[in-house]
């Protein structure tokens, strides 16, 4: 017999609108480390737009030591899972955490444009 484990997280973001800010979806990316590192690598993306918010989340071997990828803040779960994320992205970011790792998911948030007049 064979099993799996799970972790269910949640984060909560704000941009600073208000509780009825609609973040809508934009890139989603992966990485995969099968080797034995001390490095995880999270997947590369691009925005579509700038200020939007990179959320990224790692599987690991081992309890995740932080990260040093400029403007993201690196956090681990209770259970040693990385996550990351910069709520300011506007180019392309490659971040990388510390940690033996296995994989890295990646994806950008967009907030909705600011309505007229404000």
């Amino acid at each position: 017999m064979s099993w799996l484990s799970t972790e269910l997280d949640a984060l909560e973001y704000t941009n600073g609108t208000g509780s009825s800010t609609a973040w809508t979806k934009d890139v989603v990316g992966a990485s995969q480390n099968d080797t034995s590192s001390t490095t995880v690598t999270f997947p590369s993306l691009t925005p579509s737009g700038s200020g939007e918010l990179y959320v990224g989340f790692g599987r690991n071997t081992n309890t995740a030591t932080g990260g040093t990828t400029t403007g993201f803040t690196f956090d681990t779960s209770s259970n040693g899972i990385p996550y990351i994320y910069d709520p300011s992205v506007s180019a392309v970011v490659s971040p990388t955490g510390e940690r033996t790792a296995s994989a890295g998911i990646g994806r950008f948030w967009q907030m909705p444009a600011a309505p007229s007049g404000t």
